[in-house]
């Protein structure tokens, strides 16, 4: 007797060993996995607001422009477009994504940029067209503040997806305020047809803040990133369709924004 349970003993202890190496494995594997999902900001951009709307959700929740999620997360899209205008589609990264108003998608990396498109019907006349026009979201909306050029530099911006480095860049200063847009601000030398990485003194800038971001208590500012140091600046105007902002750097530029929480009034 003695002998026959020894040996079923030792028949036990392979598979024993066996089931703890194989949960002891699975705990780092499970334990890794969670460390390298990392979050995605997620920026949700109607490029021609004047001719349909978009809609956002994440786990059935409603967002506006923006939100920060686990990778691999799962963003709703809803799009309608207004009468005499078409939807082209939904871009993601600057790729057409699917042409279907009404789509899932499924989010990696570390930023992802979801763009819907709109057009006008061919029969639509010219009127109408060029006041559509007008109210598209222009990205190259950064300008010297007027009366403040600097002679033979011109200005431009481009709304660009930055890479990790940047986002981190925003992240470690931006505190509570939620990333909007990121661009490429960019100085030309005209006379000399180069590429300025930076002018000779400081000056002034202003920029469109997009009208579905604009909101009554909402404060904005902007970074930059220059050789990799992220430098914010606040807001130098009191036009809440506008933010204008002092620096002699082109490069990578974040523009966030926070809801500021305003006092009621205490009755007397």
């Amino acid at each position: 007797m003695k002998a026959n349970m020894i040996s079923f003993v030792k028949k036990l202890v392979p598979v024993f060993a066996f089931v703890c190496a194989a949960v002891v494995l699975a705990i780092p594997a499970k334990v890794q996995a969670e460390e390298t999902a990392g979050e995605c900001l997620v920026l949700v951009i109607n490029d021609q607001a004047g001719m349909g709307s978009i809609e956002s959700y994440y786990n059935g929740q409603k967002f506006t422009d923006s939100i920060s999620v686990p990778q691999g997360s799962v963003i709703t899209l809803r799009a309608g477009y207004n009468r005499r205008c078409t939807f082209e589609g939904w871009w993601m990264n600057n790729q057409l994504y699917r042409q279907q108003p009404n789509v899932d998608v499924t989010v990696t990396g570390p930023m992802c940029v979801l763009t819907a498109k709109f057009d006008q019907q061919m029969s639509y006349n010219k009127q109408a067209e060029q006041k559509f026009t007008q109210t598209s979201w222009v990205n190259q909306n950064c300008r010297f503040v007027k009366g403040k050029e600097v002679q033979y530099v011109s200005v431009t911006s481009s709304l660009v997806l930055q890479g990790e480095a940047c986002i981190n860049a925003f992240n470690l200063v931006k505190e509570d305020f939620t990333i909007a847009r990121t661009y490429n601000i960019t100085f030309t030398n005209q006379k000399k047809n180069e590429i300025l990485k930076k002018l000779d003194a400081p000056a002034q800038f202003v920029m469109q803040i997009p009208a579905q971001l604009q909101a009554a208590n909402r404060e904005f500012r902007v970074i930059s990133v220059f050789e990799g140091q992220p430098t914010v600046m606040a807001d130098e105007d009191t036009d809440p369709t506008t933010i204008t902002f002092t620096t002699d750097k082109g490069g990578a530029y974040a523009m966030i924004y926070k809801d500021v929480v305003v006092a009621e009034p205490v009755a007397q």
